[in-house]
Protein backbone atom coordinates (compact mmCIF):
# COMPACT_ATOMS: atom_id res chain seq x y z
CA UNK A 1 0.00 0.00 0.00
CA UNK A 2 1.28 3.30 -0.93
CA UNK A 3 1.78 6.04 1.29
CA UNK A 4 -0.90 8.25 -0.19
CA UNK A 5 -3.40 5.66 0.20
CA UNK A 6 -1.96 4.57 3.20
CA UNK A 7 -2.79 8.37 4.66
CA UNK A 8 -6.68 8.37 3.36
CA UNK A 9 -7.76 5.62 6.25
CA UNK A 10 -5.85 7.43 8.83
CA UNK A 11 -7.23 10.25 11.15
CA UNK A 12 -3.81 9.91 13.32
CA UNK A 13 -0.53 10.26 11.90
CA UNK A 14 2.78 9.58 13.99
CA UNK A 15 5.73 9.41 12.25
CA UNK A 16 9.17 8.54 14.31
CA UNK A 17 12.59 8.51 12.67
CA UNK A 18 10.93 8.17 9.11
CA UNK A 19 13.23 9.17 6.35
CA UNK A 20 10.49 8.74 3.78
CA UNK A 21 7.61 10.63 4.78
CA UNK A 22 7.34 12.86 2.02
CA UNK A 23 4.87 13.53 -0.98
CA UNK A 24 6.53 14.83 -3.33
CA UNK A 25 5.46 18.33 -5.36
CA UNK A 26 4.17 16.31 -8.58
CA UNK A 27 1.52 14.65 -6.45
CA UNK A 28 0.03 17.42 -4.56
CA UNK A 29 -2.61 17.20 -7.65
CA UNK A 30 -3.51 13.63 -6.78
CA UNK A 31 -3.57 14.84 -3.51
CA UNK A 32 -6.41 17.08 -3.84
CA UNK A 33 -8.54 15.42 -6.31
CA UNK A 34 -8.65 12.52 -4.03
CA UNK A 35 -9.06 14.34 -0.94
CA UNK A 36 -7.05 11.68 0.68
CA UNK A 37 -5.75 13.65 3.66
CA UNK A 38 -9.57 14.55 4.96
CA UNK A 39 -9.60 12.41 7.81
CA UNK A 40 -6.59 13.22 9.35
CA UNK A 41 -6.97 15.07 12.69
CA UNK A 42 -3.83 14.48 14.40
CA UNK A 43 -0.36 14.47 12.49
CA UNK A 44 3.04 13.76 15.12
CA UNK A 45 6.70 14.20 12.97
CA UNK A 46 9.66 13.20 15.08
CA UNK A 47 12.90 12.39 13.91
CA UNK A 48 12.48 12.79 10.52
CA UNK A 49 14.27 14.03 7.34
CA UNK A 50 12.13 16.29 5.10
CA UNK A 51 12.86 20.04 5.09
CA UNK A 52 9.03 20.86 4.93
CA UNK A 53 5.54 19.43 5.32
CA UNK A 54 3.62 21.33 2.80
CA UNK A 55 1.21 18.56 1.87
CA UNK A 56 -0.24 19.49 5.66
CA UNK A 57 -2.28 22.31 3.78
CA UNK A 58 -4.04 19.28 1.95
CA UNK A 59 -5.36 18.29 5.49
CA UNK A 60 -8.46 20.53 6.04
CA UNK A 61 -9.56 18.89 9.45
CA UNK A 62 -6.28 19.10 11.24
CA UNK A 63 -6.41 19.80 14.78
CA UNK A 64 -3.09 18.97 16.52
CA UNK A 65 0.19 19.19 14.68
CA UNK A 66 3.52 18.45 16.34
CA UNK A 67 6.98 18.50 14.83
CA UNK A 68 10.11 17.93 16.55
CA UNK A 69 13.56 16.98 16.49
CA UNK A 70 13.86 16.95 12.16
CA UNK A 71 17.06 18.42 12.24
CA UNK A 72 16.48 19.05 8.50
CA UNK A 73 12.73 20.66 8.76
CA UNK A 74 13.61 24.69 7.35
CA UNK A 75 9.58 25.21 6.63
CA UNK A 76 6.73 23.71 7.85
CA UNK A 77 4.62 24.91 4.37
CA UNK A 78 6.96 25.56 1.64
CA UNK A 79 6.71 29.22 0.45
CA UNK A 80 7.11 28.03 -3.37
CA UNK A 81 4.68 25.17 -3.27
CA UNK A 82 1.94 27.40 -1.76
CA UNK A 83 1.68 29.32 -5.41
CA UNK A 84 1.96 26.07 -6.95
CA UNK A 85 0.40 27.15 -10.88
CA UNK A 86 -0.35 23.10 -11.44
CA UNK A 87 -2.75 23.12 -7.99
CA UNK A 88 -3.72 26.88 -8.28
CA UNK A 89 -5.01 26.26 -11.61
CA UNK A 90 -7.83 23.53 -10.47
CA UNK A 91 -11.19 25.44 -10.18
CA UNK A 92 -12.22 23.39 -7.45
CA UNK A 93 -9.37 24.39 -5.19
CA UNK A 94 -8.87 28.07 -2.96
CA UNK A 95 -5.58 27.96 -2.39
CA UNK A 96 -5.10 31.05 -0.44
CA UNK A 97 -4.02 31.14 2.97
CA UNK A 98 -7.02 31.44 4.81
CA UNK A 99 -7.72 27.86 4.01
CA UNK A 100 -4.51 26.54 5.32
CA UNK A 101 -4.73 25.27 9.05
CA UNK A 102 -8.26 26.54 8.96
CA UNK A 103 -8.73 23.43 11.88
CA UNK A 104 -5.61 24.11 14.21
CA UNK A 105 -6.50 24.02 17.74
CA UNK A 106 -3.12 22.76 18.97
CA UNK A 107 0.84 23.76 17.30
CA UNK A 108 3.95 22.61 18.76
CA UNK A 109 7.50 22.61 17.25
CA UNK A 110 9.97 20.87 19.65
CA UNK A 111 14.12 20.90 18.72
CA UNK A 112 14.24 22.36 14.89
CA UNK A 113 17.48 24.45 14.54
CA UNK A 114 16.68 24.83 11.12
CA UNK A 115 13.14 26.29 11.14
CA UNK A 116 12.89 29.60 9.81
CA UNK A 117 8.97 29.67 8.79
CA UNK A 118 6.25 28.08 9.62
CA UNK A 119 4.10 29.68 6.86
CA UNK A 120 5.65 33.35 4.80
CA UNK A 121 1.95 34.94 5.29
CA UNK A 122 0.20 35.51 8.26
CA UNK A 123 -3.08 32.97 8.44
CA UNK A 124 -6.41 33.67 9.86
CA UNK A 125 -6.07 30.79 12.42
CA UNK A 126 -9.65 30.35 13.33
CA UNK A 127 -9.64 27.42 15.55
CA UNK A 128 -6.15 28.00 17.02
CA UNK A 129 -5.73 28.09 20.81
CA UNK A 130 -2.34 26.81 21.70
CA UNK A 131 1.01 27.48 20.65
CA UNK A 132 3.82 25.66 21.63
CA UNK A 133 7.55 26.74 20.66
CA UNK A 134 11.06 25.40 21.95
CA UNK A 135 14.36 25.09 20.71
CA UNK A 136 13.58 26.80 17.39
CA UNK A 137 16.30 29.24 16.97
CA UNK A 138 15.95 30.39 13.70
CA UNK A 139 12.11 31.03 13.92
CA UNK A 140 11.74 34.96 14.22
CA UNK A 141 8.08 35.18 13.04
CA UNK A 142 5.16 33.96 13.77
CA UNK A 143 2.37 33.85 10.72
CA UNK A 144 0.39 35.77 12.77
CA UNK A 145 -1.35 39.41 12.64
CA UNK A 146 -3.95 41.21 14.50
CA UNK A 147 -6.83 39.45 12.13
CA UNK A 148 -5.47 35.85 13.33
CA UNK A 149 -7.19 33.79 16.18
CA UNK A 150 -9.54 36.04 16.99
CA UNK A 151 -11.30 35.37 20.17
CA UNK A 152 -9.51 31.90 20.23
CA UNK A 153 -5.90 31.79 21.19
CA UNK A 154 -5.32 31.02 24.81
CA UNK A 155 -1.51 30.33 25.18
CA UNK A 156 1.68 30.99 23.67
CA UNK A 157 4.39 28.94 25.14
CA UNK A 158 8.04 29.57 24.62
CA UNK A 159 11.40 31.03 25.71
CA UNK A 160 11.41 34.79 26.62
CA UNK A 161 14.25 35.70 24.67
CA UNK A 162 12.91 33.99 21.64
CA UNK A 163 9.81 35.86 22.32
CA UNK A 164 11.57 39.11 22.92
CA UNK A 165 13.35 38.83 19.06
CA UNK A 166 10.51 38.15 17.21
CA UNK A 167 9.68 40.07 14.29
CA UNK A 168 6.48 41.25 13.95
CA UNK A 169 5.24 43.01 10.01
CA UNK A 170 1.77 44.06 11.82
CA UNK A 171 2.72 46.40 15.09
CA UNK A 172 -1.00 45.52 16.85
CA UNK A 173 -0.50 41.79 16.66
CA UNK A 174 2.49 41.86 19.40
CA UNK A 175 0.24 43.95 21.83
CA UNK A 176 -2.49 41.56 21.01
CA UNK A 177 -0.77 38.51 21.53
CA UNK A 178 1.43 39.37 24.35
CA UNK A 179 -0.81 39.00 27.02
CA UNK A 180 -0.87 35.09 25.41
CA UNK A 181 2.47 34.52 26.11
CA UNK A 182 4.20 32.58 28.75
CA UNK A 183 7.75 31.44 29.75
CA UNK A 184 8.06 28.82 30.67
CA UNK A 185 4.08 27.23 30.75
CA UNK A 186 4.54 24.30 33.93
CA UNK A 187 3.92 21.02 31.84
CA UNK A 188 1.23 20.74 34.93
CA UNK A 189 -0.81 23.18 33.75
CA UNK A 190 -0.66 22.61 30.19
CA UNK A 191 -1.87 18.87 31.42
CA UNK A 192 -4.29 20.44 32.75
CA UNK A 193 -5.95 22.33 30.00
CA UNK A 194 -5.45 19.44 27.41
CA UNK A 195 -7.14 17.44 29.89
CA UNK A 196 -9.96 20.27 30.15
CA UNK A 197 -10.41 20.60 26.37
CA UNK A 198 -10.79 16.55 25.81
CA UNK A 199 -13.82 16.78 28.27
Amino acid sequence: MTLLASLSKMKQLQSFGCQGLHIRREQYSYVFDTSCLTKLRSVTIDSCSPTHATWLKYAPLLQELEISNCDSMEEVIKEEEVEDCSIKNNENMDSSSSFVFSSLVILRLCNLPRLESIHKASLLFPSLRYIGITSCPKLNKLPLDSNSAKHKLEHIHGPQDWWDKLEWDDPAAKHKFQSKFEDPFPIVRLREWFHHREQ
